[in-house]
This record gives C-alpha cells, sequence and structure tokens, in this order.
C-alpha cells in the first residue's frame, strides 16, 4: 500500500511476491534514483478448532526504500588534470583559453544521462567564489572552459578550486595553479 496504509500500492518501483515467502524486490535501474515511502500489511488467519470462529492478526508497518541516483558516482578527478596552468604574457595572443574543455580535471564516465549542470572557479579552499571581475574566468555551460584574460599581470601566481555539480553529486578539484 502506499504510506498512508490506506490506498494500493500502484507504482512499479518494488514489488512483493504473491506467495510465501513473500519476497519484496525493488527496481534498481531507475537513473536518477528514487524514494519510496510503502505501507505493508500482512493479516494471518487460523481455525483454531472446527468449532470456533478463525482467529486472525494484521500487522502494519511503515518503511521507506531509497535508491541513490546512478549520478552519484559518475564523475571523479581526471588523473591527468594539470596542477599549474602557465600562461605565457610575451605571446600577443596570451588572452585566451588555458583549459579548453573540463573534462581535463573531471572524468564523466555517463555525460548522457549525469551531465554537469554547473562549474565555477572559486578560490583555493574551495568556500570562496573567485574574483568575477579577475584575470580568469570559467564559462559558465559546457565545455566550461577556464579563460585568462588581457588584464592578467605578468606576476600573476593564483591557486583556484573548480567545482562541478549534476545535481546529485557535487566535485571538487583544489589543486590547481595559474601563473
Amino acid at each position: 500500500m502506499q504510506d498512508d496504509c490506506k490506498t494500493p500500492y500502484t507504482d512499479s518501483n518494488v514489488k512483493i511476491s504473491s506467495s510465501s515467502p513473500y519476497a519484496i524486490t525493488a527496481f534498481n535501474q531507475v537513473i536518477k534514483g528514487y524514494v519510496q515511502k510503502l505501507c505493508l500489511s500482512c493479516s494471518v488467519s487460523q481455525v483454531l478448532d472446527s468449532a470456533t470462529i478463525p482467529a486472525s492478526q494484521t500487522a502494519t508497518s511503515k518503511f521507506t526504500i531509497t535508491q541513490e541516483s546512478k549520478c552519484m558516482a559518475t564523475f571523479s578527478k581526471n588523473p591527468s588534470a594539470p596542477t599549474s596552468l602557465t600562461v605565457d604574457h610575451d605571446l600577443p595572443a596570451y588572452n585566451g583559453v588555458i583549459v579548453d574543455n573540463i573534462d581535463k580535471i573531471f572524468k564523466n564516465s555517463d555525460a548522457l544521462n549525469c551531465p554537469f549542470k554547473t562549474c565555477k572557479l572559486l578560490q583555493k579552499g574551495c568556500k570562496v567564489d573567485a574574483d568575477p571581475t579577475g584575470s580568469v574566468k570559467m564559462s559558465d555551460k559546457m565545455p566550461f572552459a577556464i579563460l585568462v584574460g588581457e588584464n592578467a599581470l605578468p606576476d600573476l601566481k593564483e591557486g583556484f578550486c573548480v567545482q562541478c555539480e549534476n545535481g546529485y553529486k557535487t566535485i571538487e578539484y583544489d589543486e590547481l595553479v595559474v601563473m
């Protein structure tokens, strides 16, 4: 039954077999996961003897089944992620992309079903947003490129944290230094 213990259960995430031992199975292939609140009611009837009324007993219990989203485990740090990015200030075209795709920093094993929704640049320590007027910025949509602007000073050496999320999990990379 639904968790109100009155309405019949009509979803398909959880099933109970129709015969003893009444195994309960939960569907575990839902990419986005689910939380299912249920009420289980079991009745037992027993005829004590042919002359008496059958004895019956009903037990009711509410419970919750949670399947975490598959998207909780689809991304990780790219083992070849850069720890430092050097800007060549002697080139006239130093104003531009220093990381062209977030895939250079994080791996996503299921980008189709669990894409990065947001990525942002934070100050080293991953607590405070990077200065929006600073010389290093990140694009706000895929491929979430990291850019250095023409206002970058030749003595630039600044640590950054890259933070991305997919709606289920957040991942951070706090090892990036732009110089």
